[in-house]
């Protein structure tokens, strides 16, 4: 399980990273992005989306790591 203290995520950082908004318009469909940004303005959807199964498991290939510390 992910420590929430210490893998807490400012949203307001990271929506507001140009590199982050490159990669999403050059990747996404307006449709996704639509999408991503009612889950990333809604604190509950983000929270159940990061400690998905899937979150997880793309945490731990990006990082070589198991998200627990």
């Amino acid at each position: 399980m992910f420590d929430n203290e210490k893998n807490k995520i400012n949203v307001e950082k990271l929506k507001s990273n140009e590199s982050l908004k490159s990669f999403i318009d050059e990747n996404l469909t307006q449709s996704q992005t639509e999408k991503l940004k009612e889950v990333l303005s809604d604190e509950n959807k983000t929270k159940e989306l990061l400690n998905s199964d899937l979150a997880k498991q793309l945490f731990k290939k990006l990082t070589g790591g198991d998200g627990n510390g």
